[in-house]
């Protein structure tokens, strides 16, 4: 996870090939600063599930 305006890594997960993308986005949230706010999330389609939109 990138910080849009700082171009910063602030998040990061390594898996394994059977992972699905939208299975690791909360606990890239997680990784956040409490006082980190996500306006907005962009990403590919697999990160496209009921899951991922009730997380961000």
């Amino acid at each position: 996870m990138v910080d849009a305006q700082t171009q910063e890594v602030v998040a990061v997960e390594m898996t394994a090939n059977f992972v699905g993308d939208s299975e690791v986005l909360p606990d890239l949230l997680e990784q956040l600063d409490e006082h980190d706010q996500v306006a907005s999330v962009a990403a590919d389609g697999a990160y496209d599930t009921i899951q991922c939109h009730g997380d961000s």
